[in-house]
């Protein structure tokens, strides 16, 4: 069968990380890049010229079309497919000629900028008989397929209640970017309400059942009215009140047609309680449902996401979410998972799934897909009243029944065909493997531009200044400060591309999260805040306007001799020298380049690590003077030697005096002088070693703290480190890289590590 020849309108010439107009670089171009059922035939942007570098840029064929009209492209014999990756205010316009030229059309969700404009590209694509998609790419998830899958057998009975209680996408609420404005304005259709939250939602009622709109009730709350508005450099403010209708909260609900009772609260946080960001509670008459994720985006796949379920009189149970193989030759990131088995069932013509409420969705036309207008009005009044009536700070969101009703489920009720999955649950992701060089990362850190201080964060406002102050845990009274303290996070390397959809380009925003999440549960979030700096690119902090530098991990070693690392070295030394009150921190690379700058002149040195490799979570033992000085560390019960590592090592006759599990990813390590000579100088320590490491990090009191491990770093990150950089090619084996991944799925210490680093940062 010949491949499905494809136009894609919006493919810019862009990388394939986060930022306004890369989504086609991070889902849609992967997702036909080496398929056998699709060829990329012609792209259409701006102009033909950004057309032309576009193809380029991503490598495509010299015989892609390059256009710059998208009547041209819809006109084009050649295109049987045509894929809407563009804004949302766009969509209309770019899909209407498609539609009149009677091509197969994707079209990104948000369908439209409002539901009347989902509706008339309905009705077009529908009068025409015509193939068609929305990127509703949440039901290809694996969470999405197993739980239709137990609903559907009956196993825990006739539903009676479902909630969810979870996030929307954090994004700092303290500024935005330029080229985002969009994201700010509810009437836009491009926000965190339409795609957000309309994502789960189509996912949600896919799973248990449309609401019946009569019973809803609903509130959207924003936190702020403006927000400064950036260059998208951040070097300079555009503007300081950039007007914001956004909600940052949302909460509906209703009665199912089914007549369960259904709720969905959705709110913005920069932290959340055990890094839990949504739960997904199902309960029916023979058992209950629970479904927890970290609260990213809904419809990106992530490794986060874990499901439970307990029948009446049985034992808990732990769902595993088995994955199976991708097409042969397609390489995408997690990011583009979901999105890549639209296209897949697409080309297979895969509608065996039914859709939400037992009705079977196809290709063409639907007698479903209209509006029901005695639905919708008489609940669009019922909720303005209600809601308007009672919540005065609903700022533009006093028809925010309107907006529920008509901008999101009228939306679900006739959006253009979705495609619907007969899968068995989820696939094997795989990351591409191609290596990426030292300079290459380093020229993907540099194209952020960002200005010499990209980003501050101070968690709650200072006592005095009109903000609460978080209480200590058991009513302790939290630490004071004249001033909060200064932490300038030195970012040494970018995260790899699978994950900075989910977590953002940089790790200093990890960092922040663990610390910011610590500082909280002991009542201290007062004492804090945090910059971050892009020392790759060249620019640092002033030593003498911050308290504490905190150094990232990287790929780079700390022996390499590029320009950057040895500046690096010689900031460490600098400010240890001759600022004694600034206390360093560093992790894994960090850990490396401090012990070899500051202690190299007392024999230590970094190099290659005899063992290996040491990767996932493993245990250290601590040493007891490090723990008289955090007592926050004895929480951490005397362990047995359990981890494979340690296991090869051999037993020991007794326990170590503490255990602190932590992910790692390191080849290198810090040695330090052989006897007869002093391992180390004055009051330096070694905190503990692992049976793989003996030196997992150091600590001179109050000045500096290292550490080989990352408790930055959750299991998705790790996972998909090792996967991007230790490949088969690279002499790594199949069972040698299982068990890695395997090892990151342990159980770790986070949390109590993130605690004893912030107060070493802080001083308390």
């Amino acid at each position: 069968m010949a491949p499905i020849r494809v136009g894609i309108i919006g493919l810019s010439a862009k990388e394939a990380v986060t930022g306004p107009g890369a989504w086609a670089s991070i889902a849609i171009l992967p997702s036909f890049k080496n398929s056998l059922h699709y060829e990329i035939v012609a792209l259409c942007n701006s102009s033909a010229e950004a057309a032309r570098r576009s193809i380029e840029m991503h490598k495509l064929p010299s015989t892609t079309k390059a256009y710059g009209d998208v009547e041209q492209l819809a006109s084009d014999p050649d295109v049987d497919l045509v894929v809407v990756s563009v804004v949302v205010t766009k969509h209309l316009a770019v899909t209407l000629p498609a539609l009149a030229n009677r091509k197969q059309v994707f079209v990104e969700w948000p369908l439209g900028a409002s539901a009347q404009e989902a509706e008339q590209l309905t009705q077009l694509a529908n009068s025409g008989g015509l193939k068609t998609i929305v990127g509703l790419q949440g039901r290809s998830d694996a969470l999405t397929l197993k739980l239709r899958e137990i609903i559907q057998s009956g196993e825990i009975g006739e539903i009676k209640h479902t909630s969810v209680a979870g996030t929307l996408p954090y994004f700092p609420p303290n500024f935005w970017v330029e080229g985002a404005e969009y994201y700010l304005d509810i009437k836009t259709g491009g926000n965190a309400f339409h795609i957000g939250f309309g994502h789960f939602l189509d996912s949600f009622t896919n799973v248990v059942g449309d609401f019946d709109l009569s019973s809803l009730s609903s509130v959207l709350k924003s936190d702020v009215d403006s927000v400064p508005l950036y260059k998208a450099d951040r070097s300079s403010v555009i503007d300081p009140a950039y007007p914001k209708s956004s909600p940052d909260h949302i909460l509906v609900q209703g009665v199912l047609q089914n007549g369960a009772v259904a709720s969905i609260a959705c709110r913005t946080t920069p932290v959340t309680v055990g890094e839990v960001g949504a739960r997904w509670i199902i309960s029916g008459t023979k058992g209950e449902i629970e479904a927890v994720w970290d609260g990213g985006q809904w419809q990106i796949h992530s490794p986060s996401k874990q499901l439970k379920y307990k029948l009446v009189g049985g034992e808990e149970q732990k769902v595993i979410l088995e994955t199976g193989k991708l097409p042969d030759g397609v390489e995408v990131s997690a990011a583009g998972l979901n999105t890549l088995l639209i296209f897949d069932a697409y080309a297979k013509g895969d509608t065996s799934r039914p859709a939400a409420g037992g009705s079977q969705q196809k290709f063409g036309t639907d007698a479903d897909a209209g509006v029901d207008a005695r639905n919708v009005d008489p609940v669009t009044n019922l909720l303005r009243r209600s809601d308007s009536a009672q919540l005065p700070r609903l700022h533009e969101f006093t028809h925010s029944a309107q907006q529920i009703t008509v901008g999101v489920f009228s939306y679900l009720r006739f959006r253009l065909k979705v495609i619907v999955f007969a899968r068995p649950v989820g696939y094997q992701i795989k990351v591409r493997q191609t290596s990426i060089t030292q300079n290459e990362r380093r020229r993907l850190a540099r194209s952020a531009q960002h200005p010499q201080q990209r980003v501050v964060h101070r968690l709650i406002p200072e006592t005095g200044s009109g903000g609460a102050t978080a209480s200590a845990p058991g009513g302790a009274t939290p630490p004071k400060a004249d001033k909060p303290k200064h932490i300038a996070i030195l970012d040494t390397d970018v995260m790899v591309t699978a994950v900075q959809t989910l977590y953002g380009q940089y790790y200093s925003a990890q960092y922040i999260k663990r610390l910011t999440a610590a500082a909280t549960r002991i009542g201290a979030s007062h004492l804090v805040t945090f910059t971050t700096w892009d020392v790759v690119a060249g620019h640092y902090p002033n030593p003498a306007d911050v308290d504490a530098i905190l150094i990232t991990g990287s790929i780079a070693a700390a022996y390499d001799t590029d320009p950057w690392v040895l500046r690096l070295g010689d900031f460490i030394r600098r400010v240890y020298e001759h600022h004694p009150n600034v206390r360093i921190f560093g992790t894994c690379f960090g850990h490396q380049l401090i012990g070899k700058v500051l202690l190299e002149p007392h024999g230590a040195v970094v190099e290659k690590d005899p063992n290996g490799y040491e990767f996932g979570v493993q245990t250290i033992s601590l040493n007891p003077k490090l723990v008289e000085d955090f007592p926050c560390l004895a929480a951490l019960a005397p362990t047995t030697r359990t981890t494979e590592s340690e296991q090869d090592a051999g037993s020991s006759s007794s326990p170590p005096p503490h255990g602190l599990r932590l992910q790692m990813c390191h080849g290198d390590h810090v040695a330090l002088a052989p006897p007869p000579n002093p391992p180390l100088p004055g009051t330096w320590q070694n905190i503990g070693g692992s049976a793989h490491c003996r030196v997992q990090g150091l600590y001179e009191p109050s000045r500096v703290l290292t550490i080989q491990p990352h408790f930055e770093c959750d299991q998705v990150i790790m996972e998909e480190t090792i996967k991007h950089f230790y490949t088969p090619a690279k002499g790594f084996s199949p069972e040698f890289l299982q068990r890695a991944f395997d090892a990151t799925r342990r159980e770790d210490d986070a949390g109590v590590a993130a605690e004893w680093v912030f107060r070493f940062l802080v001083g308390i």
